[in-house]
C-alpha cells in the first residue's frame, strides 16, 4: 500500500457500521462512516453484510467511461482472525462494465445481495453464507 494513505485501526472500530469500497487508485479497501472516509485498509471481515449498488449512478458511469464510487459493502467491522478464512468463501467481484451487480467470478453470475460475512483481501473478496433469499433482487 502507498505510504500516504490513512492505514485503519480494527480494533477501535470493531462493531461499527460502515461502507467499504475498492479504491482503485491506491489498491487498498477504504472503509467509510457517516459519509465520511475514516482510513483504508488491505484486510478487512465485515459482518451482516449488504451488497449495494446505485443503479443511476453506475449507468453514468458506463455512459462517461469514468469511474465513480457507486457500489459498496455495507456491514459491520467484525474481530480480525488469525487465520484468514479462504475456506467456504465464494469470491466475489463488481465491474460496472460487466454487470449492473456484484457476481460471483467462477460463473459470472449474480451475488447475493446479503451475508453473514464477507472477507476482503488483497485484491479479492468473499461471500460467506449467503443469504439465499436475497438473489436475483
Amino acid at each position: 500500500m502507498p505510504h500516504n494513505i490513512k492505514l485503519f485501526d480494527h480494533n477501535a472500530c470493531l462493531g461499527m457500521w460502515v461502507h467499504v469500497y475498492r479504491n482503485l487508485h491506491n489498491g487498498a479497501w477504504s472503509v467509510r462512516h457517516k459519509g465520511r472516509v475514516i482510513g483504508h485498509t488491505a484486510h478487512l471481515m465485515l459482518e451482516n453484510c449488504v451488497l449495494h449498488v446505485n443503479q443511476k449512478a453506475r449507468e453514468r458511469a458506463v455512459l462517461t467511461g469514468k469511474r465513480t464510487v457507486h457500489a459498496y459493502i455495507k456491514g459491520r467491522i467484525a474481530r480480525q482472525s488469525s487465520e484468514p478464512l479462504y475456506t467456504g468463501g465464494i469470491k466475489f467481484s463488481y465491474n460496472p462494465f460487466k454487470a449492473p451487480y456484484f457476481y460471483y467470478t467462477h460463473n459470472h453470475q449474480k451475488a447475493a445481495v446479503g451475508a453473514s460475512q464477507i472477507l476482503l483481501i488483497g485484491s479479492n473478496a468473499y461471500i460467506y453464507n449467503p443469504n439465499k433469499d436475497s438473489y436475483g433482487k
